[in-house]
């Protein structure tokens, strides 16, 4: 079986409930290249073999053809031919070296959307020409709901819904990605920027804190004599690395010194012995002296006692002074028999004297020799001072600049300019692309007679960000919430995808495919109440009159639509293809209404027909 659609205008398939007619999108999209399948098993798949599709796209014909799905599972199995545009009779013979996925990136690539990607939350999502596919697809679960504007569910994929607002601005043209990237290229520069103006503060504490330390250190060097006076600013660093220079050959030569420091102490040290030794020589000496001394005074006591013997007939004259004077005599003659020896010198004490006084001569000599010759001044205090400053000057260093420098900083924040420019251009262009897509959605909506007369004089506006139409009264602020039927929002829902599409075509763009696909905009109107009866045993006639106008104007502002859009350029189409319950009288008189084909017993049976099933 084998059904063709024209260009150029609204292909209509009607016919009862239960005889295929959404399965044609179903099939449509499964011959696009769909990872799964959405076709009814009951009847269709188990009566079906193979489906196929041949479509126009960039000035050639295409045939695809995939097996039918076998209880839910996809082959891979798949016909591709191009400059094709018909089927044989015999079934296909799958192309060899060619799978599904390559296709689909074919595809991407015709519809420029290759390479295009998504990432939020570091999460990455690849855009497909698939993506844009629900921007052709109104389909019955979502033309006359509450505020869902794009059927995210008919492809199976949660991911559709969460990046929708992005997947949008894609197939609008928008150029919402440079955006981002340029936010992002322009924050990267913001953090240079700022990186560098820290770099710059912190080079300038780090040279502070240096000059600072260098100065402590010229005043010091002043001090111990290293710089004679604060060099000029201009040489300032010269003039004290010069002076460090000189001030390290003078603390080597001070460490060279340390060894005649150590022959100085020395030297001491032996003095304070020879010195110690000529203490106890002329300790010695003078006791030797005192004895001799002491051995003089006993002879000389003895003396008085010889007169008193010599001359003791004339001053003895009575007993007693005679007994006194021969107890004095036994005393002293006891005292002269006693032996006085005084110990002489040892033989060598002058020679070891003399020797002693020569050596300390010789090394008070020597010390006054050497603290001459080593030219230091034996302060402790300037020495630990003069070592202190070494240590200093061994960890003074002057940290490198990482400071692009001025010019470099001016350049980036040029750059930061020149790119939020171009964001602003960018924003204002997209921003122009919503506006105009507004304008477009609202000249259907103006002309459009089956919304409720409470919205007759109202504004709509498409929200990106949620991806819905929201509709406001002239003179109110606020949005409106509800407005209430299903017929309303049927009439939103076409409104939103005529306005759509005449956008797209205006910017010819090459990223959404001239193609709709309408499910039933009946819907608010084959209700199955008990009380809307339907007046013909097929049920393809409303039940009342306001009914039937409105159903009537939804197709009239769809064929407003195709009078809108028909391109005299031989290579611009646009084609709608549409199914519906209602009978083809609703539609006879308007000029860009073709009915296909009409599923019901008496004419084109279904999509299977009855006598195949049977």
């Amino acid at each position: 079986m084998t059904y063709e659609f024209e260009p150029d205008k609204v292909n209509v398939i009607t016919g009862n409930s239960s005889t295929g007619k959404s399965s044609i999108l179903r099939i449509i999209d499964y011959c696009l290249f769909s990872p799964e399948s959405s076709i009814v098993e009951d009847v269709i798949n188990q009566n079906v073999q193979w489906y196929g599709l041949i479509f126009h796209l960039d000035g050639h014909d295409y045939a695809v053809a995939r097996t039918a799905p076998f209880t839910g599972t996809v082959t891979k199995d798949i016909y591709w031919k191009e400059d094709c545009d018909d089927f044989s009779d015999s079934y296909p013979i799958p192309t060899t070296n060619i799978s599904r996925v390559e296709l689909e990136q074919w595809m991407d690539e015709k519809f420029h959307v290759a390479g295009i990607e998504i990432e939020e939350k570091k999460k990455t999502f690849q855009i497909h020409f698939r993506h844009m596919m629900m921007l052709s697809y109104l389909t019955e679960d979502i033309i006359a709901t509450l505020n869902t504007y794009f059927d995210t569910n008919f492809f199976g994929e949660r991911e559709y819904f969460r990046y929708l607002p992005n997947i949008l601005q894609v197939g609008l043209g928008m150029d919402a990605f440079s955006v981002k990237d340029l936010e992002q290229s322009k924050e990267t520069l913001i953090k240079k920027i700022r990186k560098e103006e820290a770099n710059k503060k912190k080079d300038a504490e780090n040279e502070k804190k240096y000059l600072q330390t260098l100065s402590g250190i010229i005043e010091e060097a002043i001090s111990l004599g290293l710089i004679s006076s604060t060099p000029d600013v201009g040489k300032e660093v010269e003039t004290v690395f010069d002076g460090i220079e000189r001030f390290k050959n003078e603390l080597n030569r001070i460490k060279r010194g340390k060894t005649v420091l150590n022959e100085i102490d020395s030297h001491y040290i032996d003095l304070h012995n020879v010195r110690k030794q000529l203490r106890d020589l002329n300790s010695l000496r003078r006791e030797y002296e005192r004895s001799c001394r002491y051995a003089q005074a006993i002879k000389e006591s003895i003396t008085p006692m010889e007169f008193l013997v010599e001359n003791l007939d004339v001053h003895i004259l009575s007993d007693e002074t005679i007994m006194l004077y021969e107890s004095l005599e036994k005393a002293f003659r006891n005292i002269e028999n006693v032996e006085f020896k005084v110990e002489a010198l040892p033989s060598d004490f002058q020679e070891k004297y003399v020797a002693l006084q020569e050596q300390e001569s010789n090394l008070l000599k020597r010390i006054e020799y050497l603290e001459k010759t080593s030219k230091i001044e034996l302060n402790s205090e300037k020495v630990v001072t003069a070592l202190e400053l070494a240590a200093r000057l061994k960890v003074l260093e002057r940290k490198p600049s990482k400071y692009v420098g001025d010019v470099k900083v001016a350049n980036t924040k040029e750059d930061v300019k020149e790119i939020s420019c171009q964001i602003e251009n960018l924003k204002t262009q997209n921003n122009l692309a919503i506006k105009e897509l507004n304008q477009n959605i609202q000249t259907y909506y103006d002309i459009q007679s089956g919304m409720s007369d409470s919205y007759r004089n109202c504004e709509v506006s498409f929200d990106l960000e949620n991806a819905t139409l929201r509709v406001r009264k002239k003179d109110e602020y606020a949005y409106i919430r509800n407005v209430g039927s299903k017929s309303n929002y049927m009439f939103l829902h076409l409104c939103f995808f005529l306005g759509l599409h005449e956008f797209i075509s205006s910017r010819k763009n090459v990223r959404v495919p001239n193609f709709l696909f309408i499910d039933q905009p009946s819907i608010p109107y084959f209700g199955h109440r008990e009380g809307n009866k339907l007046s013909n045993e097929r049920g393809m006639y409303v039940s009342t009159k306001d009914d039937e106008a409105k159903l009537k104007a939804a197709f009239s502002l769809i064929d407003n639509f195709m009078s809108q859009n028909i391109s005299n350029d031989k290579d611009e189409h646009f084609q709608i293809i549409m199914v519906e319950h209602a009978d083809p009288e609703y539609w006879n008189d308007l000029p860009y209404f073709v009915t296909r084909y009409v599923f019901t017993e008496d004419k084109d049976y279904g999509l299977i027909p009855k006598y195949i099933v049977e």
